[in-house]
C-alpha cells in the first residue's frame, strides 16, 4: 500500500509540474523538417526536431511552445494538457530577405547557398547567464549546446550538426568582429573545481547578432579550422541619426530546478534502518547492528573522529543545507552610441556579479568596449574595435579528489559529494578539534571544505580583444575595396589554490599559484 501511495503521489506531481510533449513538424506539403527549434517560451528549455521531424520536450501546463525555423513563419502553441502536438510550418518569403554575415561580407539570406542560422541580440538576453553561450541552446537548428555545470561561467560544449571527428577537437571556430579568438574547453582548473568558459569574459549586451555557418561553406572560407562549423559574432556599432544612451539593470535569484527534497535523501534513522535491513538479509535474518567505526576506519589517525552507534544516531545533518543557498545575480550596464556624417561610435561598460547556489562560489565580471569608425575622406575609412574584460572567480570544490600534494579534505565539497560521500550521521562541529570542525581532513565534512579561512581557490582572467582596419575604395572599380587589418586576442589567466594544514592528512599547508597566457596575433 505504501508503494502504491508513493507511485500515485509521483504521478500526481508529474501531472502538475511537468509533462513530456512530443510531436512531428512538417512543412506545408507534409514533408518532415529537420532541426526545427522548439523552445518553451520565456525559459531556456528547448530541443530540435530530428531526421523525421519528431521532437520531445518537457513543458508544464499553461506554458507555450515556440517553433522556429529559417525561412518559415514562427508559431506559438499553448501546451494546455496535451502530450502530443503536431505542427505544420508555413514558409515566409520576408525572412529570406534578412541580411546575414557569412565570413567574407554580408548577403541576403535568400542568396546564401550554404546553411546559416542567425541568433539576434534579443534572443540572447532572454536568458540570464554569465556566459552568453548557454543562451544559444535551442536557438538555432542543428546546433547542440550542453552545459557542463550550473556553476556561474561554467563552459558549454557546442556541437554543430553532431560530432564531426573522433580523433581531433570538435569545437567550432569563433569569430568576433572578424577576429578568430581563443575559445578552448575552459580556463584554469584545479583539483575538483569547475573550469570557466573563455566566452564568459564577453558582455552579451554588446552583441548585435550571431551567425552560425554549418556546412562546407565554412571550410571554404576558413579552411580546416572551420570543419566543425563557424560561429560569427558581430558587436554593436553606432547608427546614423539621433544618438542613444542606455542604462540597464537586471537582477534576480537562482535556485535548483530539482531540489534534494525532490530526489528524497535518507535521514539518519532511515539510513541506519536501510543498512541494518540489508545486513540482516545478508546474514540469513540474524540481526547485525551497524558499527559506525567500520566506516570511520579510514580516519583512525584522528581518534576524535570515532563515534559510538548512539552518538552517530543522535546526529542528523542535512549537508545540502550546509553547502547550498538561494543564488542571485546583478547586472549593471551603460552604453552610448552615435552616428554622424564621417563616422560612428559605440561605447559600453558593464558589471556583473553572480552568487552561485553553492555557498562561497562567486563570479564577478567587468567589461568595457569601444567600437569606432571614422571616414576622413570619402574613399578612406578607419575602423577600430576594442574589448577589455576582467573576471574574478571564487570557487569551491565540486567533486571528490586529493588535495594539492596529498589526499585530504581540501578537495571535497559541492553538490556531488553531498550526493554520494557525506552521510547524514556525520557531525559538523567538534569542540575538541583545534579547528572546531569534526574530522576536517577526511573529506567527509563539506562545511569545513568550503570555509574560506581553510581553503582558497580563485582564478583571475584578463582579456583584451582589439582590431584596427583600413579601408580604401578603389576608384577605378566600383564596389571593390582594399582592406588591411590587424588584430590581437590577449588572454591572461592567474590561478591560486591554497589549502590549510587543517584539511590535509600530513598536517602541512599547500599552495599552487600559476599564470597561463594565451595570445593570438594576426
Amino acid at each position: 500500500m505504501k508503494l502504491i501511495t508513493t507511485l500515485s503521489f509521483l504521478l500526481f506531481t508529474l501531472s502538475v509540474y511537468g509533462q513530456q510533449v512530443s510531436g512531428i513538424i512538417t512543412d506545408s506539403e507534409g514533408e518532415p523538417l529537420i532541426g526545427v527549434s522548439v523552445m518553451v517560451k520565456e525559459t531556456s528549455e528547448g530541443t530540435a526536431s530530428d531526421y523525421d521531424g519528431s521532437y520531445s520536450v518537457k513543458a508544464q501546463f499553461g506554458q507555450t511552445l515556440v517553433y522556429s525555423y529559417v525561412g518559415y513563419e514562427a508559431q506559438e502553441i499553448p501546451v494546455d494538457n496535451r502530450t502530443q502536438i503536431d505542427v505544420q510550418l508555413k514558409s515566409d518569403a520576408e525572412l529570406l530577405d534578412e541580411v546575414v554575415v557569412i565570413g567574407y561580407g554580408v548577403k541576403k539570406q535568400r542568396d546564401v547557398i550554404g546553411s546559416v542560422s542567425k541568433v539576434g541580440a534579443e534572443d540572447l538576453t532572454q536568458t540570464q547567464n554569465a556566459s552568453f553561450v548557454a543562451g544559444l541552446q535551442g536557438r538555432a537548428s542543428g546546433v547542440q549546446v550542453t552545459q557542463s555545470s550550473g556553476v556561474p561561467g561554467a563552459p558549454s560544449s557546442i556541437k554543430i550538426r553532431g560530432v564531426n571527428s573522433l580523433s581531433i577537437g570538435t569545437d567550432p571556430l569563433w569569430i568576433i568582429d572578424g577576429i578568430p579568438i581563443y575559445s578552448g574547453s575552459g580556463l584554469e582548473s584545479t583539483n575538483g573545481a569547475t573550469r570557466q568558459d573563455p566566452m564568459s569574459l564577453i558582455n552579451p549586451n554588446d552583441i548585435e547578432s550571431i551567425e552560425i555557418l554549418k556546412d562546407a561553406a565554412a571550410t571554404a572560407i576558413y579552411g580546416s579550422r572551420g570543419s566543425n562549423g563557424v560561429i560569427i559574432i558581430t558587436t554593436k556599432s553606432g547608427k546614423k541619426g539621433k544618438g542613444t544612451i542606455n542604462v540597464n539593470y537586471t537582477g534576480g535569484i537562482t535556485d535548483l530546478s530539482r531540489t534534494p527534497e525532490d530526489i528524497g535523501f535518507a535521514n539518519t534513522t532511515q539510513w541506519f534502518d536501510l543498512v541494518e535491513t540489508a545486513r540482516r538479509n545478508s546474514n540469513g535474518g540474524v540481526d547485525a547492528p551497524f558499527d559506525p567505526n567500520t566506516t570511520l576506519n579510514l580516519f583512525q589517525d584522528d581518534p576524535i573522529a570515532r563515534l559510538t552507534r548512539d552518538e552517530a544516531m543522535a546526529v542528523n545533518t542535512n549537508w545540502f543545507d550546509q553547502i547550498l543557498r538561494t543564488g542571485s545575480f546583478h547586472d549593471v550596464g551603460l552604453s552610448a552610441s552615435q552616428g554622424f556624417e564621417k563616422g560612428s561610435f559605440f561605447v559600453s561598460a558593464n558589471y556583473r556579479n553572480d552568487q552561485s547556489v553553492l555557498r562561497n562560489n562567486e563570479l564577478e565580471r567587468y567589461t568595457a568596449r569601444a567600437n569606432v569608425e571614422f571616414r576622413p575622406i570619402e574613399s578612406f575609412s578607419i575602423e577600430t574595435r576594442i574589448n577589455l574584460s576582467y573576471t574574478q572567480n571564487d570557487r569551491v570544490k565540486g567533486q571528490a579528489g586529493g588535495a594539492t600534494g596529498n589526499n585530504g579534505g581540501g578537495n571535497s565539497a559541492g553538490f556531488g559529494n553531498a550526493n554520494r560521500t557525506a552521510l547524514p550521521w556525520y557531525p559538523i562541529f567538534n569542540s575538541s578539534h583545534p579547528s572546531g570542525y569534526w574530522n576536517p581532513m577526511s573529506g567527509a565534512n563539506l562545511t569545513a571544505a568550503i570555509d574560506r579561512d581553510l581553503l582558497i581557490d580563485e582564478v583571475q582572467n584578463y582579456r583584451g580583444i582589439a582590431s584596427i582596419a583600413l579601408n580604401y575604395d578603389l576608384p577605378w572599380i566600383k564596389g571593390l575595396q582594399l582592406r588591411s587589418e590587424g588584430s590581437i586576442d590577449y588572454l591572461n589567466t592567474q590561478g591560486l589554490n591554497w589549502i590549510t594544514a587543517t584539511l590535509r592528512e600530513d598536517g602541512s599547508f599547500a599552495a599552487d599559484e600559476n599564470n597561463r597566457r594565451q595570445s593570438l596575433n594576426y
